[in-house]
């Protein structure tokens, strides 16, 4: 049910089936006609200004714990004690619990929003332009921001409760700005603001925002050749999907699964009724992730991290990790994340090894690597096995005794005659008796 809908300006038959965004509301202050306890909401937004704003808000009524239900947008560095908010973003917040997820064309054109939740859940889904992006979670009781973001649906660790009693406003001047940065009232434009009683499915948020088709992954990792390619219109009852880089038909089915090996455009035809429906989309081919640059330095080093969805869109990986080989309990330090394309990541080892890296992204591609890690200690010397309170050597072959023993960094001697060593960390011994100890008289 559709509990609100502000549709003074909407021709149903020339909007059905065309038109997008032909009835613009400029709205700075837009209040329902009475409260409602809102559930799902849905409305295209178009900025006004690159700027922290706030877009929607209802419940409220407390300022306790779940009781708001805010959406609204973030600028760079307009986030307090994080190193990842260096593009805008969508927030969606109900009082100390939310979700903040980068989106860094948020202020250039239109742009659709929708919230997806059922009223009894802690959970909810946040699409932009029909995509479900990944976005760190706010918890004010567990420290506060993520410091990885996560994938959908989004647990916000409470159930959110909205005063139904509150009157539900957009756009409006609330004396306060999000973090003390932006703005306090909205600047731009909504279109098709709408608010449900229940939540969304999937393929009503996609159509909500004008998106029909779909790519199931949107982006192919290095050595992925398929991609299904899916429409989603009611009651269409003919298909026509077309390469636009080739300008060939590859398929008159509501879903196509082509063959693709560079990034490729594709666009959707569907009928339904008397209305024709088109979309395109981008299905991405993405280089493989690499780990390169390695330099060591005893237990310390670095590594730099390319390629994969960072090196097209400029987001940050989703892991990287650097854990010593057969033991993943041991891992290294690493510099303080997010790390995007081409960075480089210091690391700190905690003893000497081969070691793991991995790295992953958003569109689930992964890459790895090994380094070797050698200590040489204080002195700058290879690492001396460890000495326990003397050992003699055993399988000697004749060589003279004085010309195999060789001072070692620690003012030990070792002697090596065929496979076995012998290492002493008592030089003051008399030689004699060392000599007595390896058989030689």
């Amino acid at each position: 049910m559709v509990l609100w809908e502000d549709c003074r300006f909407i021709v149903r038959t020339e909007k059905e089936c065309q038109t997008r965004h032909s009835d613009l509301m400029d709205l700075m202050t837009l209040y329902t006609t009475n409260p409602i306890t809102e559930r799902s909401v849905s409305f295209w937004f178009l900025a006004g200004a690159a700027a922290q704003m706030p877009l929607f808000q209802g419940g409220n009524a407390s300022g306790a714990t779940g009781s708001g239900y805010f959406i609204g947008t973030y600028q760079p560095g307009g986030l307090p004690g994080v190193s990842w908010d260096t593009t805008y973003g969508l927030v969606v917040d109900f009082i100390n619990h939310g979700v903040y997820i980068p989106f860094p064309e948020m202020v250039n054109g239109w742009h659709h929003i929708a919230v997806s939740w059922d009223g009894a859940s802690s959970s909810i889904k946040v699409s932009i332009d029909g995509q479900f992006p990944q976005g760190y979670l706010y918890n004010s009781g567990t420290g506060g921001f993520a410091a990885l973001p996560g994938g959908q649906p989004f647990s916000l660790g409470v159930v959110p409760n909205p005063a139904g009693s509150v009157k539900t406003r957009f756009g409006v001047n609330f004396g306060t700005k999000l973090w003390n940065t932006g703005l306090d009232k909205m600047n731009g434009a909504l279109d098709e603001v709408r608010i449900y009683s229940r939540a969304l499915t999937d393929g009503e948020m996609r159509l909500l925002a004008d998106t029909y088709a779909t790519a199931t992954p949107p982006a192919l990792c290095a050595g992925q050749t398929t991609a299904t390619l899916s429409c989603l219109v009611p009651g269409a009852n003919s298909y026509q999907w077309r390469n636009l880089t080739t300008g060939a038909t590859i398929g008159t089915s509501a879903s196509v699964s082509p063959a693709i090996t560079t990034t490729t455009s594709f666009e959707i035809s569907a009928v339904a009724g008397a209305c024709m429906y088109k979309d395109t989309l981008e299905v991405l081919v993405l280089t493989q992730l690499q780990i390169g640059n390695i330099t060591t330095t005893d237990l310390s080093g670095s590594f730099t991290v390319s390629g994969g969805l960072p090196q097209v869109d400029g987001s940050n990986y989703s892991s990287v990790t650097m854990t010593l080989q057969g033991n993943p309990g041991v891992s290294a330090t690493l510099s303080t994340a997010p790390f995007g394309h081409g960075e480089t990541v210091s690391f700190l080892a905690p003893e000497a090894g081969v070691y793991m890296v991995g790295v992953s992204d958003a569109a689930g591609c992964s890459g790895t690597s090994t380094i070797t890690i050698i200590s040489t200690g204080n002195s700058g010397q290879d690492t001396l096995p460890p000495c326990i309170e003397w050992q003699v050597c055993l399988g000697g072959t004749g060589i003279d005794w004085n010309d195999d023993v060789i001072p070692t960094s620690d003012n030990g001697f070792w002697c090596n005659w065929g496979p076995k060593f012998f290492w002493w960390r008592h030089p003051w011994i008399p030689r004699w008796i060392l000599r007595f100890l390896a058989g030689k008289t």
